[in-house]
Order: structure tokens, then C-alpha cells, then sequence
């Protein structure tokens, strides 16, 4: 093989990685809808080939009711702004191009920029998507009011970040940039037009908590590049004061939904300490898990859509970049007491082949390494990992193996994985929240996955996940459309033609490209929109993307006959049975963009499947009782002189069945108010936050350390003896400090890095 073909194959898989993220993070967005048209996401493509100038930037062609769109730039950055609105940055110079109806057709701006600027970004206000501000690793950040048609410098210092307030028309916040990424935190309340400095110093990161500042700072430093104790303090007047919520040293600052997690470190122990708040930062308290939390990071927090956080840790043990079988964890309601629901997920680079079925609640896919001790244990991958697919209906309850159509043989499917090369690049399981019951994925066959990627064959769902048919004897690259109504998809080789089906894949149509083309990706910026975008390298080296629209091969939209309803299983999941309604499979017409789904939801009489391990329970195997394993503390009285006991068993967070088991519910004991703690403290401990210590607490805090000096002048040899003892009875008089000196702070929507 001569030098420029090793080259060009290099050049290649660089650019595969990168199409691969780019699509990753734009599925992601489309997880939650409202992730997507609240901010901006950058897609980033490697610099791997230059293109071959056509004649048109735009141009268009109609076959069968489709129309095929085609521009001749290439893009290596993309930016979703909402679901029609999408900036790109060409291979060749820095203009910034606008997309105005979801990549079909392109337009310049005025908008010049450094392509090399990594950290260039967008960001959109979310109540008014044509205002937007603009801002990399330069001197200079611009800003829009006509949805990036034309832009002006709004701010001529170094910035690190800028975030919009979620609710206000005016307010917007940035951190400026000095030294190590530290800086101030500037404040606008005019919509970008002055800008005011608060009172901070040495921002390593900040979000806005709802209407609330959170800022992680180094407290006690005037250095330029910070270095002090980095704190979690917050603000409720736009930055002008603030209050110290957690006096311990933060390592990682993560944002999902309605949790706020913070990572510290403890110094007597030297391992670290997770807390979390429901209360925007106001206060947080102590998370519990049967494990240690070695590290946090966004891709670890697998799915938090049932009223629970599904919580992913590697072993300990695992080394970087080496494939792992890690443990998943299930929160309860509050995201404090965590138990585990499946172990040995495979993860690789902290990707996870773990996915909720997007259309259903309490369903989920995971890949699982059945030998992963002795793949772990091997130093240069002498042990092959055994792989096999599981699935789940009730909330992690119970996990069983994925079936073919006709349940003659299991079927396994790659995850998010394989793009890191498990199996060699093939799809992953993928599903859709508008596309009610449909699950595509790429595998094969057999007892167990081919991690070869020799026998690789396209497979689908209509029933949420539990059974498989074949749709296609080869891998491919998938997309959905119109609610599922459309499906499309391409072999992932050589080709001239793509696939579309308009019956949830039991026939499938052929469509014409431009030229003979290797397809990499097709994703669509909506599942609800009628068309997608393709994007391929052509036989002459060209990267192309075409945007095929369906929207002119039905004649009419969908009336009430088109729909019927659609039970999962016919049973109740999460303590209540949901009918969806979904269009028909022979129904040729289009959904409304705006269609509700869920048609009625009853809940059910309350059975064991409602229930799972309490926290310090297990399940010594599956469908067996919950176990204690180890002494948990006498739970604290409540000042009522009652307290709940647990019985090994806790409703499953977002369960509403009726009717509690009373071998399942937790029992109310009567106890002794004077001798024992509020009931808060049954799980946390201590809350941390604005409310402050109570005044008896302080009291009882010196009345307890006067008492220990005198003990310690007279017995000081016996005191001694117990003083772990002591360390363990009085918590509060231990002190944290930083593992390292590296600090990974994630924040929501556009995670920050920073040092």
C-alpha cells in the first residue's frame, strides 16, 4: 500500500469520528425537544478532504414526488440553532453560512471568523431565537437581532462563556477570560447592548439555575490564573451578591434537567463525595450509592426522563481507553439513593451501549459483556469481549434477552460503541420520541454479538424493543421522518440508490442520488419534518450533502381513520397502562408536525414489578427478594415521634399505581422524638445551602468540642483509642481537599470544560 492511499485511509476514518459526533450530539439534542430549540450545539467534521468547486451553490432536482437538494459547499461545522434554523463553516475561508429550512438550501452572511477557533460558538436567547450571540477564543463577540442574517461586536475583551437568562427578554450573563480561563462575570441586563461587572473573580464556570446565578470560583485567590479552593456559590440578584452553598472543594459542576450534581473531594477518606440539588442550587445533599464515584461527567448520566437519574460508574479499576464492563444505577425520586439495576454494561472511552426506547416509558437497550473480568484483566485485548443485547420494560426491574420475530434465536445489536470501532462502525440501536414503538439497529443473529462486524444485517421493531424482523441483509445508515412514517436509509458501501419506506418497513422504495456515492450519515434536525439530510463522499473525493424532502409524496395529511391505538404489551408499566395512538401501517398520508401521541393513561392496582431494591438491598438473582447487605444506621426519628422504615422495597420512581403491597410499602413506626434527628437526616445527613446551620446546632457544635478538650485533659490515651471512632460519629469536623489539580466542570446544554 503506497504512502497517499495510507494517507487518504486515515484522512477518511479521521472524518468518519467526526461525522459520527456530529450526529451523536444532534440525536442527543432530539432526546428532549426542548434541549433542541433552546440552544445551540456545534457539530464538528474533520479537515479531511478538499473539495471539487460545482457549479451552484444550491441546486435541486424532482423524482417520484421527492426532491433532492444539493449544495456544492462543504461544510466542517455545524451549529443547531432550532429545527429550521442551522449556521455552517466552510473547509475554505471563515464565513459563516445560514440555513433558514434545515440545511436544504444555503446563504451567506456577514459573519468572518478564525476557522481555526475551536471554541467558536452560538448562542441563541430562548425565548427569541433571532437574537443570538457569537463568541470564541478571540478578542471579539458578535451579536444578531434578525436570526444571523447580519451581526455586530457587541463585547472587544476575551470571553469564556456566555449564557442567556432562561426566562428574561434582557438579561444574559458571560464569564470574561484571563489568565488559566479565569475571569469575571459580566452581567447584562439590555440584551447585550452594556454590560456590568459583578463583584466575582476567577469564574472557572457558571449556568444559570433557573433564575438563579451558579458559579464555580476560586475563593481566596488573586493570582491571575486562580489556583484557589474552587467553591459552588450562587445568586439570586443578577451577581451583585452571593452566598457560599457548598464550602467544599468542587471538582465537577453538572447540569441535567432538574438535578444539579457537584463532585467534591473529602480529605479523611480521599475519595470523593457526590451532592445534589432539586432546588436550582439553592441546597444540596449527600448522594448515596453502593459504589464509589471515582468521576462524573455528562456522558455518565445516562437518562432522566422517569422522574429518576440512570447513573453509569466504571470499575475502578478499568484503564483509559480500554473496554470495560461498568455498573448502571437507578435514583430514586429526590436523585439521592441510588441502587443497582444491571451490571458489566459495555463502556469504552466512557461511551456506553446503554439507550432509553425513546417512545416508551421505562424502557431500555444495553449491551452487556458476559465474560468482563477476564476482558478487563487482559493487558493488549487477548480476550475477545462476549457481547449479548437485554432489554428492559419495567424500569430496569427485570432484563431479558432481545427475541427474533419468530423467537427461534436472539438477535444483538451494536451500540454507541461502535463507532470507537466494537464491530467496526455499524449503526447503533436507535429510537425516536415521535416514532411510537420503533427501534432500528444493526447486529446479527445468534447467542452472542460478532464483534467481527463479518455477518452484519439491519433489524427493526414495532413493539417497543421486545421482538426484532429483518429489514435489510447488510449494515446500513437509518434516519426517521414524519413521526416514523418515514423511514430512510442506505447500505454502508459503495451505492447509487437509497431506501425509503413509508409503512414502517414492510416495503421498501428506491431512490436515485445524484451519483454513486459511500453514504456515512443520514440524520433529519426533527423526527416531526419531512425530510433529512444526507451526507457522503463521492468516487471523485467530494463530500457532499444532499437534503432529500418528502413532503410532495403523500397528497393529503392524516384524518382520525388513518390512527389506531397501541398498547405496549398490553401491560402496565410504571404503575399505569398508556395507549398511544399511532397512524396505521398502511395509512398513506402525513402527521401533523404538532401531534399528540399518548391517548389515555390508567393506573393500575399496585404489583411487585412496582417496587425495586430499596437503598442497601439486593436481589441476590433476578426476581428473588431484596437482601440486606450491609448494617444501615438506625433511620432518625421525626419530630412527629414517627419514622418510616424501609422494608427492602421502594416504589419505583414515577410509579403511580394505586393500592401499596403492604409486604412492599414501608412501614410507620412509632419512636422517641427526643432521643433521635429529623427525619431530613435520613438522607443526607446534613443539608447543605442558604437556609445556614441552626442556632442549636451551633450551640450543640461548641457545647460537644468543649466537652472533647476536657476529656482530652483528663483521659487523652483512652480518647485517642476511639478517635476514629469519634471521626465517625461527628462528621462535620472533617475537612475536604482537591484530588488533583484537574477540574472537569460540565454545565447544561453547552457542557464547559475547564481546567
Amino acid at each position: 500500500m503506497n504512502i497517499g492511499k495510507t494517507l487518504s485511509i486515515l484522512l477518511l476514518s479521521i472524518f468518519l469520528l467526526g461525522v459520527i459526533d456530529a450526529t451523536r450530539d444532534l440525536k442527543d439534542l432530539r432526546k428532549d425537544h426542548s434541549r433542541l430549540v433552546v440552544s445551540s450545539k456545534d457539530v464538528d467534521f474533520a479537515d479531511s478532504y478538499v473539495p471539487v468547486p460545482l457549479p451552484d451553490v444550491n441546486t435541486k432536482r424532482q423524482t417520484n414526488g421527492v426532491t433532492i437538494y444539493q449544495t456544492s459547499l462543504w461544510f466542517t461545522k455545524f451549529w443547531f440553532v432550532n429545527e429550521e434554523l442551522v449556521f455552517g463553516l466552510t473547509a475554505t475561508g471563515g464565513t459563516i453560512w445560514r440555513s433558514v429550512n434545515s440545511m436544504l438550501s444555503w446563504n451567506t452572511t456577514n459573519l468572518v471568523i478564525n476557522r481555526t477557533d475551536a471554541m467558536f460558538d452560538f448562542h441563541p436567547k430562548p425565548t427569541d431565537h433571532s437574537t443570538i450571540l457569537a463568541l470564541g477564543s478571540t478578542e471579539s463577540a458578535w451579536l444578531t437581532n434578525d436570526a444571523g442574517l447580519t451581526w455586530s461586536v457587541f463585547y472587544t475583551q476575551p470571553v469564556q462563556n456566555v449564557r442567556w437568562h432562561p426566562t428574561s427578554n434582557t438579561i444574559a450573563a458571560l464569564a470574561t477570560s484571563r489568565g488559566r480561563s479565569t475571569g469575571a462575570l459580566v452581567i447584562s441586563t439590555d440584551t447585550g447592548r452594556t454590560w456590568k461587572t459583578t463583584p466575582t473573580s476567577n469564574v472557572r464556570g457558571f449556568a444559570w439555575c433557573g433564575s438563579a446565578l451558579c458559579l464555580i470560583a476560586d475563593i481566596n485567590s488573586n493570582s491571575a490564573s486562580g489556583g484557589g479552593p474552587r467553591r459552588f456559590i450562587r445568586s439570586t440578584d443578577n451577581g451583585q451578591t452571593w452566598t457560599t452553598i457548598l464550602d467544599f472543594i468542587v471538582e465537577t459542576f453538572l447540569h441535567h434537567s432538574e438535578f444539579i450534581f457537584v463532585l467534591t473531594n473529602a480529605q479523611e477518606t480521599g475519595q470523593p463525595a457526590l451532592y445534589v440539588s432539586k432546588d436550582d442550587g439553592a441546597t444540596f445533599s449527600q448522594a448515596f450509592l453502593p459504589a464509589q464515584v471515582p468521576y462524573i461527567q455528562a456522558e455518565q448520566v445516562l437518562d432522566y426522563s422517569e422522574a429518576a437519574i440512570w447513573l453509569a460508574l466504571p470499575p475502578s479499576d478499568i484503564k483509559p481507553m480500554r473496554i470495560g464492563g461498568g455498573s448502571i444505577y437507578n435514583s430514586d425520586s429526590e436523585g439521592l439513593r441510588y441502587v443497582n439495576v444491571l451490571d458489566n454494561v459495555l463502556t469504552y472511552r466512557n461511551w456506553w451501549d446503554f439507550d432509553a426506547i425513546r417512545s416508551m416509558e421505562g424502557a431500555y437497550l444495553a449491551n452487556v459483556i458476559e465474560n468482563a473480568q477476564s476482558t478487563q484483566e487482559s493487558p493488549n485485548f487477548e480476550v475477545s469481549p462476549i457481547i449479548s443485547s437485554y432489554f428492559t420494560f419495567d424500569n430496569g426491574g427485570t432484563w431479558r434477552r432481545i427475541t427474533y420475530e419468530d423467537n427461534s434465536t436472539y438477535v444483538n445489536l451494536y451500540g454507541v460503541t461502535t463507532w470507537l470501532g466494537i464491530g467496526g462502525f455499524q449503526g447503533e440501536f436507535y429510537s425516536d420520541a415521535n416514532s411510537i414503538g420503533l427501534v432500528i439497529g444493526t447486529g446479527n443473529l445468534g447467542e452472542h454479538l460478532d464483534v467481527s462486524g463479518s455477518n452484519v444485517s439491519t433489524f427493526m421493531s414495532r413493539d417497543g424493543g421486545r421482538t426484532f424482523f429483518k429489514i435489510w441483509n447488510a449494515s446500513t445508515v437509518y434516519e426517521y421522518a414524519d413521526h416514523g412514517g418515514i423511514l430512510v436509509m442506505s447500505e454502508s458501501d459503495w451505492t447509487t440508490t437509497i431506501s425509503y419506506s413509508l409503512n414502517e418497513g414492510l416495503t421498501w422504495n428506491a431512490l436515485n442520488l445524484p451519483t454513486r456515492a459511500r453514504v456515512h450519515q443520514i440524520f433529519s434536525i426533527s423526527s416531526t419534518a419531512k425530510h433529512v439530510v444526507i451526507l457522503a463522499v463521492t468516487a471523485s473525493g467530494n463530500v457532499v450533502y444532499w437534503g432529500i424532502d418528502f413532503s410532495q409524496i403523500h397528497q393529503n395529511p392524516c384524518t382520525a381513520d388513518d390512527y389506531e391505538p397501541w398498547t405496549p404489551h398490553n401491560e402496565c408499566v410504571l404503575g399505569r397502562q398508556t395507549t398511544y395512538l399511532r397512524r396505521k401501517r398502511s395509512a398513506t398520508c402525513y402527521n401533523d408536525k404538532y401531534w399528540n401521541h399518548t391517548q389515555s393513561s390508567v393506573n393500575c392496582n399496585c404489583t411487585a414489578d412496582d417496587y425495586e431494591c430499596d437503598f442497601n438491598y439486593f436481589r441476590a438473582y433476578q426476581g428473588g427478594p431484596c437482601i440486606n447487605y450491609w448494617s444501615a444506621p438506625e433511620i432518625p426519628c421525626g419530630p412527629d415521634g414517627k419514622r418510616v422504615v424501609s422494608q427492602g422495597y421502594r416504589r419505583v420512581a414515577g410509579d403511580t399505581c394505586v393500592n401499596d403491597l403492604p409486604n412492599y410499602a414501608p412501614k410507620i413506626e412509632t419512636c422517641n422524638p427526643s432521643g433521635g434527628t429529623t427525619a431530613a437526616g435520613q438522607h443526607s445527613g446534613q443539608v447543605y445551602g442558604t437556609h445556614g446551620t441552626p442556632g442549636w446546632a451551633v450551640a450543640l457544635i461548641i457545647v460537644i468540642v468543649f466537652v472533647l478538650l476536657i476529656v482530652a485533659l483528663v483521659g487523652g490515651v483512652v480518647l485517642g483509642a476511639r478517635s476514629e471512632r469519634l471521626r465517625h460519629m461527628f462528621p462535620f469536623l472533617g475537612r475536604f481537599q482537591p484530588r488533583s489539580n484537574h477540574y472537569d466542570t460540565q454545565l447544561p446544554i453547552d457542557e464547559v470544560e475547564v481546567e
